[in-house]
């Protein structure tokens, strides 16, 4: 289930999405979305960064999960259809295997959800990181 409508600005450390809250968004019941939908907003927009590092490697896309969220900072109870929203999704570490990115959603220029994910590739542990090896 894609959430985000496209890629705005990438470099080699972040990534900009952006995503209209239509009628059609899946997560809209009465014209308004609980704002911890922001989470998957954000793990997505980091799914964005690794696949676009991928294809410049020539590397076909993977599967990868989000496994926490941690000092996640909500400034809105909601979101509201109608609504054009900035995630951005910046690398703090890992490589391969694991990875920490901070993330957060604009509305309007204003940060309305800030937090840290981790993620893992389960095709890539025990690589490189001395994981079970």
């Amino acid at each position: 289930m894609l959430l985000l409508d496209r890629v705005v600005a990438a470099t080699d450390h972040s990534v900009t999405c952006e995503v209209a809250l239509t009628k059609d968004f899946v997560f809209l019941e009465n014209g308004v979305a609980d704002v911890l939908v922001c989470v998957e907003l954000v793990a997505q927009t980091v799914r964005a960064y690794v696949g676009l590092q991928q294809r410049e490697k020539g590397e076909p896309p993977q599967t990868g999960f989000l496994v926490g969220c941690r000092n996640a900072v909500f400034s809105s109870d909601c979101l509201r259809e109608g609504e054009q929203l900035i995630v951005q999704a910046e690398h703090v570490w890992g490589d391969g295997a694991f990875g920490k990115f901070a993330g957060q959603v604009e509305r309007g220029g204003v940060v309305i959800a800030s937090m840290d994910v981790s993620v893992v590739r389960p095709d890539r542990v025990g690589t490189g990181l001395g994981v079970g090896e």
